[in-house]
């Protein structure tokens, strides 16, 4: 088999079982130890991500109580705030820094939110925690993944770096090959590039910066965190399969946003 016809894919999602088998690779140097797991069509943050490269938190479902995961991004905002009493004095002043009206807040986020277990309502009509939150993840790699077009792979890519420690784009060799000389497009965008064969091999081109902390990070990578957890704590693998111009995508047996066992 040539050279040329070992490096063609039928389709994206036939890059996602390689990817998801090479976690380790994808994890940044600086985050050592623990269990990585792949978790793909992630809603979680100003778009989709293709796959993403988590390590769970030992010992967070005992921490949690059984609470479920918060994916909600008006809930998470408000969660985040109670997390800090001493930074509001009344219920007022709480619906205003959640952006909501008073009315707002109680019949949104605090319904459910108390519903949920994560609080509890005060005489008031504001209200308190119930447990001292603790970040479900301790470490994120976002991938997204494409044949060609990896102009389109950069720019959804950064949108993920609000939220993950590493960001790439993950394209066939030849294609990965001419992404890597983008040196500037990548520096500005923060992210890095994959190098992925139909054979399993997935490499690491360039690797992708730390993405600078940018006013907001921590409650994007909350939100993040609670869709990620919502899925795992699901037994799940994957979210919501996407739609390609409208149209269902074709199952494949080569896909595994819909077993676990393809993944071991």
């Amino acid at each position: 088999m040539s050279k040329l016809v070992e490096e063609l894919f039928a389709s994206e999602v036939e890059m996602l079982l390689p990817l998801a088998r090479a976690t380790a690779c994808l994890m940044p140097l600086r985050i050592v130890g623990g269990d990585w797991s792949a978790m793909f069509e992630v809603p979680a943050g100003d778009g989709v991500a293709d796959l993403c490269a988590v390590r769970f938190a030992r010992g967070h479902r005992d921490k949690r109580g059984g609470r479920p995961a918060i994916t909600d991004w008006t809930d998470v905002r408000v969660f985040a705030v109670l997390q800090h009493p001493d930074k509001w004095t009344g219920v007022a002043e709480l619906a205003a820094l959640a952006g909501l009206t008073v009315d707002g807040l109680r019949r949104g986020p605090l319904r459910r939110l108390s519903e949920a277990g994560h609080i509890r309502r005060t005489a008031d009509g504001g209200a308190e925690t119930e447990w001292q939150y603790s970040i479900p993840v301790t470490g994120v790699t976002a991938v997204e993944a494409k044949l060609s077009d990896w102009h389109r792979a950069l720019v959804q890519a950064r949108r993920h770096t609000v939220f993950a420690d590493a960001s790439y784009i993950a394209l066939p060799p030849r294609v990965a090959a001419r992404a890597a000389d983008a040196t500037e497009m990548l520096a500005s965008s923060q992210v890095g590039v994959l190098s992925v064969r139909p054979s399993g091999e997935v490499r690491v081109v360039r690797e992708a910066p730390r993405p600078r902390r940018v006013r907001g990070w921590a409650l994007r990578r909350m939100f993040a965190a609670e869709r990620l957890w919502a899925l795992h704590s699901a037994g799940a693998v994957s979210g919501p399969v996407r739609h390609v111009f409208g149209r269902p995508v074709l199952a494949s047996p080569r896909d595994p946003r819909s077993s676990v066992a393809v993944l071991n």
